[in-house]
């Protein structure tokens, strides 16, 4: 059918099968690289850092134990439902615009033009509601826009090595997974803090870089 002909010519395929398994595998340890490194850079800069979980006291398991199950369960939701519930906005970002965009723009371009859509698809619930920035959502739409950037850059070079979009799909459905759990291991201004601060852009921009510097010395 030409309506699924054109899906799949956005992404939504498979592509190369293991190829495909290796970038969701990728798509999978960015958002916890980027928690990781986030954590780092809190623990340098003297910011407190707590477990997530140690607010509900006395759990079964012990928060230690608890902070470690939500691990693992944002991994899985992050591969099952949040990614099939991402796969539906990626289809526009990384289906659609990065198909009609890349080869009239370049890389990064394209990156900036897409982060900044992202954004602006999310500006009515950050200037009207706070979302994520509820006491600077002016500077919280401009913080968000920076970080859609560079989780763009990643995302779309998800999509291009991989020639699916399920990868990018998987590291937006984590993000959404972690997010909250990252929100409350460092409790400062949203603007500082994880997931959508400077201890989350500084790590994001960094990846981006990586791949950008990896992707050059291949093309060479």
């Amino acid at each position: 059918m030409p309506v699924l002909e054109g899906l799949r010519g956005y992404g939504l395929r498979t592509g190369d099968g293991r190829d495909c398994l290796k970038w969701m595998g990728m798509g999978l340890a960015v958002p916890y690289a980027i928690y990781g490194l986030g954590l780092a850079l809190a623990l340098a800069a003297g910011l407190p850092i707590v477990n997530p979980v140690s607010a509900l006291g006395g759990t079964p398991l012990g928060p230690e134990a608890e902070l470690i199950l939500l691990l693992i369960t944002a991994a899985i939701a992050g591969l099952t439902a949040n990614a099939l519930v991402a796969l539906g906005e990626e289809l526009g970002w990384r289906g659609l615009l990065l198909e009609e965009l890349r080869g009239r723009l370049g890389q990064l371009p394209t990156a900036i033009v897409i982060g900044v859509l992202w954004a602006l698809w999310h500006a009515p619930l950050v200037l009207l509601l706070g979302y994520n920035y509820p006491r600077h959502r002016a500077l919280g739409l401009l913080a968000f826009t920076a970080i859609c950037i560079a989780w763009s850059a990643i995302m779309n070079s998800l999509k291009e090595r991989s020639g699916s979009l399920l990868p990018p799909a998987v590291m937006h459905g984590v993000l959404n997974a972690l997010g909250s759990l990252m929100r409350f291991s460092v409790p400062v201004d949203a603007l500082v803090g994880l997931p959508v601060g400077l201890l989350a852009l500084v790590p994001s921009a960094l990846i981006a870089i990586a791949i950008a510097l990896c992707q050059l010395e291949k093309g060479h």
